[in-house]
């Protein structure tokens, strides 16, 4: 259809102009209405086949709904575009619970250290000068039965015995009470490593080789037993978590919660003095069931996680993922499975566009021709 040229004129009459503007729209509705047609085609759900010039490289049809999505695509394509594929076996997932730990300041146990070794040299000698002031004595009061020494030495020595053996009480004395202020602040087996002159332990907290941790549980939470490790990790992030080793009950609490304590140790690198640090823990019971995949098999789509499954030899079906925890391996899902399935380990994110692909038309679909 043809549309005459319109002509320009002027018109000086809002009346006039009123006419002009209903006869240039009357002009234009029939281009109007094709348009809406078009757009109205277009919007329609559809079925797309998408083909290339050979056969044997066709990416096929893509199928989808609110739930699962199929993508098909021929072997040639798949070994071109690296999709690779795993059967994986079910697994078992304990159950754990979260705590928190911190890194604990040496200061203070490096202080105490000090004054306890030095108590304890303090008694040494104090049991040495008894040692020398009763033998000394004893020598004396030979003599003094024999008339060689006067009454006043033999005196004076029995002086001098009575004050060095009141120098080693009050050394042991100290002792004790700096053994039970050790014991009262951090247990048995921590005091036992400080009061060694050389323990490996220890030492390896002083170097900066490990870190002490306090672990503070939930309150009404206890530690199963025999509780030999936790996993520990700065930033929340559960693959990345780090074995710590048990060491103690911890006599005191701590201002996280009203939960009970314990002291662990951890290699140290990239920790630091009182940093804060999540915890998880190993509860006692039964374990999950599921399937173990590592971080490339998963896809985050809409909010929601998903991984494809190998359906048939040239079929993909996209299935979203509910229950997935995070663990070193990658993520454990606890989502059923079909038995013996392959699931995609490497491509998925092509995959998924793949299916957006085949959905959405180009701008080209529109054309008849």
């Amino acid at each position: 259809m043809s549309i005459a040229p319109l002509t320009l004129v002027r018109i000086n009459t809002p009346v006039s102009l009123l006419l002009g503007v209903i006869f240039g729209l009357s002009l234009l509705m029939p281009s109007i209405a094709a348009c809406a047609a078009v757009a109205h085609t277009d919007s329609a759900p559809i079925k797309q086949s998408v083909t290339s010039t050979h056969d044997d490289e066709a990416i096929a049809t893509t199928q989808s709904s609110q739930v699962r999505a199929s993508v098909y695509l021929s072997s040639t394509a798949q070994t071109q575009a690296g999709i690779v594929t795993r059967q994986f076996e079910p697994a078992q997932l304990p159950t754990e619970f979260p705590a928190q730990a911190n890194v604990i300041d040496l200061q203070g146990l490096l202080e105490i250290r000090g004054q306890y070794l030095t108590a304890l040299a303090e008694q040494q000698s104090a049991s040495a000068a008894l040692n020398f002031a009763q033998q000394t004595l004893n020598r004396t009061e030979a003599l003094y039965q024999n008339g060689v020494n006067s009454q006043r030495q033999f005196q004076n020595l029995q002086m001098q015995l009575r004050v060095e053996q009141a120098r080693l009480n009050s050394s042991q004395y100290r002792l004790q009470s700096l053994n039970d202020n050790l014991v009262a602040n951090w247990g048995n087996p921590l005091a036992e490593w400080i009061k060694a002159q050389d323990n490996v332990q220890f030492r390896n907290l002083v170097n900066g080789r490990e870190a002490l941790l306090l672990l503070t549980l939930p309150a009404n939470q206890h530690l199963p037993e025999p509780a030999t490790h936790i996993e520990v990790e700065p930033n929340g992030e559960r693959q990345k978590a780090q074995v710590a080793q048990f060491i103690s009950k911890a006599p005191k609490g701590s201002d996280i919660s009203q939960g009970e304590t314990y002291f662990f140790r951890t290699p140290k690198a990239g920790l630091r003095t009182g940093m804060h640090l999540s915890a998880w823990i190993t509860a006692p019971g039964g374990a999950r069931k599921g399937y173990v995949v590592p971080v490339s098999a998963l896809i985050w789509h809409a909010g929601q996680a998903a991984l494809y499954l190998k359906t048939a030899p040239e079929q993909f079906m996209r299935q979203t993922i509910t229950q997935l925890s995070p663990i070193k391996e990658g993520y454990f899902i606890a989502d059923a499975l079909p038995d013996r399935v392959e699931v995609v380990i490497t491509g998925a994110q092509l995959l998924l566009s793949q299916e957006y692909r085949a959905i959405i038309p180009t701008e080209d679909d529109g054309d008849d021709n």
